[in-house]
């Protein structure tokens, strides 16, 4: 797991982790050497209410709403 090295490297990853979870995201993953932040919601609506959220507060990144598959 590479997500305390990454923050002992750049906090601004733990400060945006700590966002996420504070607008309302149910866990927070972190991917990729970008990094990327994902944040897991139980439904897209509350997903998007967070991503309008967070689009006013952080102004440095990009917000995308995506969803997963399913493929059952």
């Amino acid at each position: 797991d590479l997500e305390i090295p990454a923050i002992s490297l750049c906090p601004e990853i733990g400060e945006l982790k700590t966002l996420l979870m504070s607008c309302g995201a149910e866990r927070v993953l972190l991917s990729g050497s970008g990094p990327t932040l994902m944040g897991i919601t139980p439904t897209q609506e509350k997903a998007l209410r967070i991503a309008s959220r967070l689009r006013r507060i952080y102004k440095r990144g990009r917000v995308i709403v995506t969803r997963t598959l399913n493929l059952l």
